[in-house]
């Protein structure tokens, strides 16, 4: 009787923890989010101030995601500020700078704030865009440029059929190497 008693129990907590969905507190459950500084290749005529700047990717220490959030780590003082060339942006200059966002999925019904497709949103940038280190942009990969020098932290939006959207907040640290000018 006690084997068959231990034999049950060992059943019903096996049971428990299989049925038991731990992922509720961990904002991106069924995402594989990763993220890359990065650059952008010269060749299409992209300067800043008369010199190629590659979206002031040189001063960016590292970009992390964690939970809902990417932390870029970056010299923001010594970043070039500039206008955007996306005439939807206001007219003022900021310190721009582009990250190759991850999603784990080539998924066709991915959205990336409610509207752009990922295939619409790598139209283009898979020849003009590689990692800061050099590597090229993958399958999942789009760009997103964001502004270092923004009033507030950042946020995008990604959603597919099946899956809980998912909402990261993009941060940046500054890290200060570059003293500021007087």
């Amino acid at each position: 009787m006690k084997k068959i008693s231990i034999m049950l129990l060992a059943a019903l907590m096996l049971f428990a923890f299989v049925a038991c969905d731990n992922t509720e507190d961990k904002p991106d459950a069924d995402w594989n989010i990763g993220v890359r500084i990065g650059k952008h290749d010269a060749s299409d005529g992209f300067e800043v101030g008369g010199a190629f700047n590659a979206g002031n990717f040189d001063e960016i220490e590292k970009a992390e995601y964690k939970d809902g959030v990417i932390t870029v780590t970056a010299d923001v003082n010594g970043m070039t500020a500039y206008k955007s060339s996306n005439p939807a942006q206001d007219d003022k200059d900021y310190k721009w700078f582009a990250l190759l966002i991850s999603t784990g999925t080539t998924d066709e019904s991915l959205r990336i704030n409610d509207t752009t497709t990922l295939a619409a949103a790598r139209e283009g940038d898979v020849e003009k865009y590689t990692a800061k280190d050099g590597t090229a942009m993958k399958a999942d990969e789009f760009v997103l440029w964001a502004k270092a020098d923004g009033d507030k932290d950042g946020t995008i939006k990604l959603s597919r059929d099946g899956v809980d959207p998912l909402t990261i907040t993009i941060k940046v640290v500054d890290n200060k190497k570059t003293p500021a000018t007087v």
